[in-house]
């Protein structure tokens, strides 16, 4: 997880009024797996990346930058790609 945006992964977490047990029920994994992701020790899955990405609402574009900490590729960046990591 070395490009992971582990203080805005937090940000997120707090912005929805979630403690790391309640998101991590939700994601489907411990509340130890996701406090390790949460401080940049473990990386997640990417399937529990992309139920991350749906129950935090977050757009593909945020979700990329979160992930890599890079803008989404000017080729995404349009209607054409509904959906890409959802």
């Amino acid at each position: 997880m070395s490009h992971m945006n582990i203080r805005r992964m937090r940000e997120l977490r707090l912005e929805k009024n979630m403690t790391q047990q309640e998101l991590a029920d939700l994601l489907g994994i411990t509340v130890q797996a996701y406090n390790y992701a949460e401080k940049g020790r473990r990386s997640l899955k990417v399937s529990t990346l992309l139920r991350y990405q749906k129950v935090m609402g977050l757009e593909d574009a945020e979700m990329w930058r979160l992930c890599t900490g890079a803008p989404l590729p000017m080729r995404y960046e349009t209607s054409s790609h509904p959906g890409m990591l959802s």
